[in-house]
């Protein structure tokens, strides 16, 4: 599995769920290769949980780094409110790894 492309899938999905992101002010390839290569813990646990939930679901495992805008995909989001924590997870843990210190 492409854990790169899984988190740019993921980052997708959620920005689409909120109020528009003026251009430029969130990268989300730069924000996935930021959560892939930290080896973050909170961040892997995210991923782990969203790719359980999405097999357990029945969703096929290789639509994991395909698009997400199908039925399927956000009725198992709309189900399962601790995805939309995970996928929050992954955005706040990028920010404070993206902060320099």
């Amino acid at each position: 599995m492409h854990h790169g492309q899984l988190t740019i899938e993921a980052l997708r999905f959620r920005l689409d769920t909120l109020p528009p992101v003026a251009p430029g002010r969130f990268d989300v390839e730069h924000a996935a290769d930021v959560a892939v290569s930290s080896g973050d813990p909170v961040i892997d646990r995210a991923l782990r949980t969203i790719g359980d939930a999405w097999i357990d679901a029945g969703l096929p495992a290789d639509q994991l780094t395909g698009t997400w805008d199908r039925p399927a995909v956000r009725e198992l989001f709309d189900r399962r409110p601790d995805l939309v924590d995970a996928l929050d997870d992954i955005i706040r843990q990028v920010r404070h790894l993206s902060i320099p210190t």
